[in-house]
């Protein structure tokens, strides 16, 4: 019998064992993550009467395209991609249950922790069973932030079912929805619908339509495949990401529209720009391994500080601690203070799924 070569060839490559590539820490997007959590609690308890003249100019300038959040929903929904059109529902249940933990326990946390407050030291009461219930509706009031996870789990919940249901179309379909929220917000159905409500619900609903096109870019950016491509040109595509931004934030092309502050077309290039900018950050180049665990040291917990921040900031205001919280040095002890809380909560219960309360 005569073996043919192709046959030895062929055996011989799968007999070969190929070494694992080793999988690359993302600093690029990981260095954003705790930079854009303390420009957040900035933004919520930051007094700018201490910003000089110039500051102030650039900072009202600024918050008319507040960017970090919708980069944030850009980031989140290119990594969840994968999981979104897998056929693993193990894996979806768990990205639902990592969304839903933090939104449901820590406003309940939060809501005995006042109970307890004004039982015993006769401080508290900031809660009420009513503002709890209304936590759980919307993602507001007891702790403001989290109407990020309000939005958050509706739209992995929206285009999970879109790719169940739209197989072989579901990026057409995200395309329309993009087109349709978009559209919805510059022809002012948006601010008409939203008008009636209080606050908490202004802001949610009618973030619904604004966070939309952030979250759906992130999510046919990684359909696309174009990050590959992006990154075989690192260092032009960085510098081209940051020159655009630069004119997009100096001269004013566009007609910013405000909206519930995340609406315009201007805020979403920018953020466009800025995930696509760090997204090529030659990490394989940073083989220091010390360097490397202290950047996921520093950017660990991140989602916890965001949660807990603002709800943190009211008691701060109390007699219990004394912390000006309303300037550069305020904003970050109190960045420390919910870092501080995760760690040793991620200590405690790390081997559990209540880990996705601080990570």
């Amino acid at each position: 019998m005569i073996v043919k070569p192709s046959r030895i060839i062929k055996k011989l490559k799968t007999d070969k064992k190929m070494p694992k590539q080793e999988k690359v820490y993302d600093i690029g997007l990981s260095i954003l993550r705790p930079f854009f959590a303390y420009i957040v609690i900035m933004t919520h308890c930051y007094n700018y009467k201490y910003l000089s003249k110039k500051w102030k100019v650039i900072y009202r300038k600024s918050e008319r395209f507040f960017f970090p959040v919708r980069v944030l929903f850009i980031m989140s929904f290119y990594f969840s991609y994968k999981t979104i059109i897998s056929s693993n529902y193990k894996k979806k249940y768990d990205r639902f249950i990592r969304l839903f933990i933090p939104y449901f326990i820590w406003p309940t946390i939060f809501y005995f922790l006042d109970k307890i407050l004004k039982r015993f030291i006769s401080f508290g009461g900031l809660i009420t069973i009513k503002s709890l219930i209304k936590q759980y509706l919307i993602g507001a009031p007891v702790i403001g932030p989290l109407w990020y996870h309000t939005i958050m789990i509706l739209y992995y919940i929206l285009l999970n079912i879109n790719v169940i249901i739209f197989k072989n179309s579901y990026n057409f379909i995200a395309i329309v929805i993009s087109i349709v929220a978009f559209i919805v917000q510059y022809n002012g159905i948006n601010q008409k619908f939203i008008k009636k409500y209080d606050i908490d619900y202004k802001r949610t609903y009618g973030r619904i339509a604004e966070i939309a096109p952030s979250i759906l870019i992130g999510f046919l950016i990684a359909s696309s495949g174009l990050m590959s491509f992006f990154r075989k040109y690192k260092l032009r595509v960085f510098v081209i990401c940051t020159l655009i931004n630069y004119f997009l934030i100096k001269y004013d092309i566009f007609i910013q529209n405000t909206g519930t502050d995340y609406a315009g077309v201007k805020s979403y290039l920018i953020s466009i720009f800025i995930f696509i900018g760090f997204s090529v950050f030659p990490s394989e180049k940073v083989k220091n391994k010390i360097i490397i665990k202290i950047i996921k040291i520093l950017t660990n917990y991140t989602a916890g500080v965001y949660y807990l921040h603002l709800p943190l900031s009211r008691y701060l205001k109390s007699k219990i601690i004394s912390i000006k919280k309303r300037t550069f040095k305020g904003c970050g002890l109190l960045y420390i203070l919910s870092y501080l809380i995760c760690f040793f909560g991620d200590l405690i219960l790390g081997r559990t799924r209540l880990k996705n309360l601080f990570v």
